[in-house]
């Protein structure tokens, strides 16, 4: 079935299905199995702290959204890529639906952060930009598009694409 297809399915607010489905699963996995690496000072934003403020800060009731029509968001420390999940499931909840509206841009230096990202963001429908690279330095040695930026990105204006039309203005 054609992605596009798929996303009409959905309708006007996602899924409509419980949100329960919609979480940082691989975060909490990476932290049972003590995988992090303190010393390098990798720390993982917990979901709830994630989903706080996604609704507090960036969608609200979700009507600047609705007004602009799209959300762009990067994310120069991606980890699990869990404040891009929680920004997914605030925009659920206030009836948006974010595989249309939201692109996101996320970047880590550390790889298995960076697989972690892609699938949690693949799995969701998610359309973004996954970096293997350094924010501070601008490097970047590997870029992944989710099949939602492959199949919809023309839809989805990325973080580049509003930039340049802002300069423009």
């Amino acid at each position: 079935m054609c992605y596009q297809s798929r996303l009409d399915l959905l309708g006007d607010a996602g899924l409509k299905e419980s949100v329960e489905s919609i979480a940082d699963v691989l975060r909490q996995i990476f932290m049972a199995l003590d995988l992090g690496s303190e010393r390098a000072g990798q720390f993982f934003t917990p979901y709830e702290v994630s989903l706080l403020m996604a609704k507090m800060v960036t969608v609200g009731d979700g009507k600047e959204i609705r007004d602009r029509g799209f959300i762009t968001m990067d994310e120069p420390a991606c980890g699990s890529g869990g404040m891009v999940v929680a920004v997914a499931q605030a925009m659920h909840e206030a009836g948006l639906n974010y595989p249309t509206l939201l692109h996101a841009t996320c970047t880590d230096i550390d790889p298995t952060c960076v697989h972690m990202a892609y699938v949690q963001l693949s799995l969701l429908g998610t359309p973004a930009t996954v970096v293997h690279g350094n924010s501070l330095t601008l490097e970047s040695r590997d870029v992944w598009h989710t099949p939602a930026d492959v199949l919809c990105g023309s839809q989805t204006p990325s973080s580049a694409d509003v930039s340049t039309k802002r300069a423009r203005q």
